[in-house]
Order: structure tokens, then C-alpha cells, then sequence
């Protein structure tokens, strides 16, 4: 026998920012272990072997209208995360604007009146 752990495991899968259980199996195999008593007659012919007896899967899946609730908060949650960085590109955007602008605008020479000394001596 050749198991795969993913069919065969107990497993629950949850979102972690809200706890909604998105994915949830209880997996449960009972086995009888048989084999040949020489003390009775009647397992004479019976090999030894691990019979199974039960398989329980039980397993269960987040629905639409979860779906959609969760789908809510994790937009909203992504919004809140990004808007200071946002903020913080449109900010340095806006600063470099003005840098540019301020650097291009044209400042009127000075006038010789305004470059004499205000006291002499």
C-alpha cells in the first residue's frame, strides 16, 4: 500500500486575518487486525492481514456567501494596507513637481540700485 498523505490526513485550512475556516476533513480509517489461531479450527484458512473495517471522510467547504463576505474584508483590508504608501508616492510626486517648477521660473535680475551697499562708509 502506497498512502498519499493529502487523502488520507486530517486537515482544516483557515484565513488567517478573519479565522473563517475555509477548508475543513476529519479522515478516520479502523482496521481489524486477523490471523490464524491454531486453537480454532475455523481460521484454518484464513491469512494474516489488517482488514479494514471503517473509513469515515467528512470534509466541508467554506460557501458563497462566505465567500463573498471574506472577499469583502480582505478588499478592504488590502485598501487600508496601501493607502499610506499611496499617500506617500503622491506626496514625493507633488514634491518633485514643485522642485521642477521652482527651478524653472524665471527670477528678475537684480538692479544696480540693488546691488549697491545700503551703508557707506
Amino acid at each position: 500500500m502506497k498512502p498519499k498523505k493529502e487523502w488520507h490526513q486530517t486537515v482544516i485550512d483557515l484565513n488567517p486575518l478573519t479565522g473563517i475556516v475555509l477548508r475543513a476533513a476529519k479522515r478516520l480509517q479502523i482496521n481489524v487486525f486477523v490471523q490464524k489461531l491454531s486453537t480454532f479450527s475455523q481460521t484454518g484458512n484464513v491469512n494474516t492481514v489488517v482488514f479494514p473495517v471503517v473509513w469515515l471522510n467528512e470534509s466541508a467547504l467554506i460557501d458563497d456567501a462566505s465567500v463573498l463576505k471574506l472577499k469583502a474584508v480582505m478588499t478592504e483590508q488590502n485598501i487600508l494596507v496601501n493607502v499610506p504608501f499611496i499617500l506617500i508616492g503622491l506626496g514625493i510626486l507633488i514634491g518633485l513637481i514643485y522642485m521642477v517648477l521652482m527651478c524653472r521660473q524665471k527670477v528678475p535680475e537684480s538692479t544696480a540700485a540693488e546691488r549697491e551697499p545700503l551703508l557707506t562708509s
